[in-house]
């Protein structure tokens, strides 16, 4: 196997979960620019990619179907002994482990929860393919091996063991400029005696004896002492083949420790901000933990009134006030702010004062750090000094901006369903009171009023009996029509696969359709509730007989996302199609005006929509679409 001279890491990520090896591969990116992470969801794909590119470290779950991890290890350790292969897995024991270390395992991490699980694994990652590439170019270009040691960027040494002790034989300047020792201080001198703290002697005994019995190290944490003080590296080496000695090479991550410490103090100071009832609430705790958490004192947050189309200041340190005065209002089309906030996208200014588009030109201010916050609005980290924010800061920024964005986004539907459930309250009590008057009050008045009209009927004949009789019936017929648009109206929350032409049938079997005709043209199955599909296709046809004359023909038919009811009747007039859903609406002194807008009421409740048009036969053609076609 061979490694291409390049700054870039190719890994493959083999893991069963699609969604998980996305999110994980998206975080590693970011983590550090030259990933380019491939995903695989088996081992069997996993293979062939490595035959079709050999990435530069392969990132592997165990616990997957059909091949699992270690074997999956196994496979590919027989074609490529040196290749990274970091077990990345959330099924963690000690047999697990002893079987990936047996089976030639580069490294083993356990998933967590959190991001800064990626952190770590970028560290690995980083280091695994370091150091391989390491042990490639010292035994395959010994020739330009000092070139290349004195070009690392890592603090490297080089040692040979005597009487076995670390004897240093040569530093490169990474190694000077960070621990600070030069080199003719060291070389020819034990590396121990400089770099081991007093409490670690037998820490770095046991480093020793494993070094020169050929083991390797992997990204091991250490803490070593160095001019300054103590600070902790990651150890990796690569031996000689004899292992009388070999190189050292140590990675600093005391400024990543304290990443990760942020990180995760970040981390608990999010479920603060996930409770806020409200934008406000979220914008005044963002601003302390940016101050507490982040360590940026001067700091404030701005929210977006939509209405005059500026920034208002929401929340704002005091340490901010006393630097700035009364934070200022950012107008559309002025201000840094103003263009971090239309383009979205995050502003570092290591001195704003350069700046003629800032809007205070006698700013104390001198180095920003402008975030937006999606719709919301932008948050400002600033420092009275010029360049103070370093690449760290700014990677906290961004992730903490999209924290906040979030929060804020969650506070904004929190308080849309708490003025929309407080709305439907509301329509609830209405409609009890009203169910309750239609159901009650009004329909025992009627079962009165008709008892009455068939006693007097026993006393006497009069048409004026008939005609009272005829009026209880269509206000019957008007209290059950609004009782259905008042009971049914809302939003159909179950659906289920139902065939129209069975429900079809089943409707015109229920309906008084004298001498018409249905002719059903449909096959689709839908998703649908079908009780109420059922009441939709009984009023529809029922529509269509008493007002299609006599012998009329109805139709179904299919179209391209839903379905239509057709009739030969002599159609409704173009101008009154706009009105025909309308409550109360009729062409007839028997109809009640309801029909129509219930069957309006019930293609609205499942998200559908409904038309009026002419029909092929010159009659009228009802069009439902919107409809969820099933097969």
């Amino acid at each position: 196997m061979s490694f291409r001279c390049k700054k870039e890491i190719h890994i493959l990520h083999v893991d069963d979960e699609p969604g998980f090896a996305d999110m994980a591969g998206m975080f590693l990116e970011q983590e550090d620019d030259r990933f380019t992470v491939e995903t695989a969801t088996s081992a069997d794909e996993g293979l062939e990619r490595i035959s079709d590119r050999t990435p530069d470290c392969v990132v592997s779950d165990y616990d997957m179907p059909g091949v699992d991890g270690i074997e999956f290890l196994k496979t590919v350790r027989k074609e490529f002994p040196n290749l990274p292969f970091i077990l990345f897995t959330g099924r963690g024991s000690e047999e697990v482990a002893s079987d990936a270390i047996s089976a030639g395992v580069t490294d083993y991490l356990q998933k967590e929860s959190g991001s800064e699980q990626y952190a770590v694994l970028s560290n690995r990652i980083t280091n695994a393919v370091a150091q391989v590439r390491a042990e490639y170019e010292l035994k395959e270009e010994r020739q330009r091996s000092q070139i290349l040691f004195e070009r690392l960027t890592q603090p490297t040494v080089e040692v040979e063991y005597k009487s076995n002790e670390p004897i240093v034989q040569q530093v490169n300047p990474a190694f000077e400029d960070i621990f600070g020792y030069d080199a003719s201080e060291i070389v020819g001198n034990s590396l121990d005696d400089y770099v081991i703290p007093e409490e670690k002697t037998e820490e770095a005994s046991q480093i020793n004896q494993r070094v020169q019995a050929g083991g390797r190290l992997n990204s091991v944490e250490v803490t070593r002492r160095t001019a300054d003080g103590n600070r902790e590296f990651l150890l990796q080496n690569a031996v000689y083949e004899d292992g009388t000695g070999g190189f050292a090479i140590y990675t600093d991550i005391t400024g990543r420790k304290q990443r990760e410490e942020s990180l995760n103090a970040l981390q608990e100071a999010t479920r603060d901000l996930m409770n806020a009832q409200d934008k406000q609430a979220v914008a005044e705790q963002a601003v302390e933990t940016a101050r507490s958490v982040l360590d940026q004192p001067i700091n404030g947050l701005w929210l977006q009134d939509s209405d005059e189309k500026v920034l208002q200041p929401a929340a704002m340190t005091v340490e901010s006030t006393e630097v700035v005065g009364a934070p200022p209002t950012y107008s559309e089309g002025e201000s840094l702010s103003w263009e971090a906030f239309t383009a979205n996208e995050i502003r570092i200014y290591d001195d704003v004062r350069t700046r003629p588009e800032r809007i205070n030109a006698e700013t104390p201010i001198r180095s920003e750090i402008i975030i937006p916050l999606g719709e919301h609005g932008v948050m400002n980290m600033g420092a009275t000094e010029p360049a103070t924010f370093s690449e760290g800061d700014v990677s906290l920024a961004r992730i903490f901006g999209k924290t906040v964005e979030t929060a804020l986004d969650r506070a904004d539907r929190e308080q849309r369903l708490r003025n929309q459930r407080s709305h439907v309250q509301r329509q609830n009590d209405r409609l009890d009171k009203f169910t309750g008057v239609v159901s009650h009050d009004l329909q025992n008045p009627l079962h009165v009023a008709d008892a009455r009209i068939k006693l007097a009927r026993k006393e006497c004949e009069s048409p004026h009996l008939a005609e009272a009789a005829d009026a209880l019936a269509r206000m019957e017929a008007l209290i059950e029509d609004l009782l259905t648009i008042a009971q049914e109206g809302a939003k159909v929350q179950e659906t289920e696969p139902t065939t129209l032409k069975t429900v079809a049938e089943k409707s015109w079997d229920c309906v008084e359709t004298s001498d018409a005709t249905l002719q059903s043209g449909t096959e689709h199955t839908i998703q649908a509730d079908p009780n109420r599909l059922r009441q939709l296709l009984e009023n529809l046809i029922c529509n269509a007989v008493v007002h299609g004359g006599e012998g009329v023909t109805i139709r179904t038919g299919e179209l391209e996302d839903g379905f239509y009811i057709s009739d030969d009747g002599p159609g409704i007039p173009a101008e009154e199609r706009d009105k025909v859903f309308e409550a109360g609406y009729s062409t007839t002194v028997e109809g009640t005006g309801f029909g129509l807008n219930i069957i309006e009421e019930i293609v609205e409740a499942h998200g559908w929509e409904i038309r009026v048009t002419d029909s092929k036969d010159g009659g009228t053609r009802f069009e439902i679409t919107g409809v969820e076609i099933v097969e």
